[in-house]
């Protein structure tokens, strides 16, 4: 894993033992001051820092969820975050079984979205707006889904859906 700052012309790489030797897919940084990173790993565990990539520890869940655990290795897809990085949102396909979730939370703890239409799904991608009011999802040969952290709705037909991109 490498950063760059803003006074930097050149890439660093986090020397860290928790993420070294990892198989990355994804990663997300908080766009106020970048002092919160993102990252997931495929058929892994999702790590934060919340000091600009010094310190990393895996994310862990929400003592009250009895739901999928985010600390038992997912088949991640994306990670994205607010501007701010408060609110953080992530995606995995399942895997083989196809069976992923939509997981948010914070630096602190996550959870998934307890929705039964959008739980196991071959999620693909997310996105969240700045404000991170806002999360728009994808899963593989099914519909977009809008909403925020307690309900998601469909928009659109079912397709192959691969990506999201914010323009």
């Amino acid at each position: 894993v490498y950063k760059a700052t803003s006074n930097s012309l050149y890439f660093n790489e986090i020397n860290n033992l928790n993420i070294q030797n990892k198989n990355w897919v994804a990663s997300a940084m908080s766009y106020c001051d970048g002092s919160i990173i993102g990252l997931v790993e495929n058929n892994g565990n999702l790590y934060l820092s919340e000091d600009g990539g010094n310190s990393w520890g895996m994310a862990s869940e929400d003592a009250h969820s009895t739901l999928v655990s985010i600390t038992t290795p997912q088949s991640w897809q994306k990670i994205r975050m607010s501007n701010d990085g408060e609110t953080i949102v992530s995606v995995s396909d399942g895997g083989i079984s196809g069976s992923g979730n939509i997981f948010i939370g914070n630096a602190i703890e996550f959870t998934t979205i307890n929705q039964p239409t959008i739980t196991n799904k071959p999620w693909k991608s997310v996105d969240i707006s700045g404000d991170g009011n806002t999360i728009v999802a994808v899963a593989d040969k099914d519909f977009i889904y809008v909403g925020n952290s307690t309900i998601m709705t469909s928009k659109e037909n079912k397709r192959r859906w691969k990506d999201i991109k914010k323009i």
